[in-house]
């Protein structure tokens, strides 16, 4: 989950990636000795959109893992299964990660480093691909993140907003992010580089809509359904469950969070 900040220091820029515009409708700037957090390596950046509200705020436990809101309840999930339905009720374990991950290609991706499953980055590379031949190049923003950074995303966030409930609409709480099964990315293209709220609207995210379902990809957080996933809209946010379930999620009309925890 991921939207734009944008840190000036040392008269250099520092891009990060998570979802979104500032409240003002513009990006955000940090400047030398602002008093704004330091963000974590890979931390994907974001902020809220205009005129929306925060759901229920909560609080931290002593050890600083944030707690869940009263909507928010958590509930464990067997590690290893790539279709488990996590989300803001369900939490994968702390020490849940994939058996083994491959490093997308350097071609494919916008960040160093990133890693997926080997089944679900074979089917990244046939969507790039499709989508080159289309005229569309996009590469890998964000992909897998332990239970450990996703703790230093959060809380970022939470420092940020000064409200868990906000940064809650924009980032996964530990063990709530569909990234730490390794099947899950963030997509960008090279004229936005991190600023993933740039990729609204555009033609790359039309097609993504389009077409992911038939490499086995889905977008999780669809147009319009903050209401039912919890999280606002993320074109650029898709996740692997396979030709097969992306097809039936795509004829059900449900999201794929609504379509999974029905299985």
């Amino acid at each position: 989950m991921h939207r734009v900040l944008v840190v000036l220091a040392a008269g250099f820029a520092l891009m990060a990636s998570a979802c979104g515009g500032s409240a003002s409708g513009g990006s955000i700037t940090i400047v030398p000795g602002d008093s704004s957090p330091t963000i974590p390596p890979g931390t994907p950046t974001n902020t809220l959109v205009p005129g929306e509200t925060a759901a229920p705020t909560s609080t931290a436990d002593s050890a600083g893992t944030p707690a869940p809101t009263a909507t928010e309840r958590v509930e464990p999930l067997p590690c290893g299964d790539i279709l488990v339905p996590v989300g803001k009720q369900l939490a994968l374990p702390s020490d849940c990660a994939p058996s083994t991950t491959m490093v997308v290609p350097g071609e494919y991706s916008w960040q160093p480093g990133q890693e997926l499953i080997p089944e679900a980055l074979d089917a990244l590379i046939s969507l790039l691909e499709a989508a080159r031949t289309d005229g569309y190049e996009m590469f890998v923003e964000s992909a897998y993140r332990s239970y450990s950074t996703q703790v230093g995303t959060f809380n970022y966030w939470v420092s940020y907003y000064g409200s868990e409930a906000e940064a809650a609409r924009i980032s996964a709480r530990p063990g709530h992010s569909e990234h730490q099964l390794g099947t899950t990315l963030d997509l960008t293209v090279a004229r936005n580089g991190t600023n993933l709220d740039a990729f609204v609207g555009t033609p790359e995210a039309a097609w993504v809509r389009d077409n992911a379902w038939r490499f086995g990809y889905v977008v999780s957080y669809p147009e319009g359904m903050e209401a039912v996933t919890g999280y606002v809209w993320e074109p650029w946010h898709i996740r692997y469950v396979g030709e097969d379930v992306a097809r039936e999620i795509r004829e059900s009309g449900l999201t794929p969070g609504e379509f999974l925890a029905r299985r």
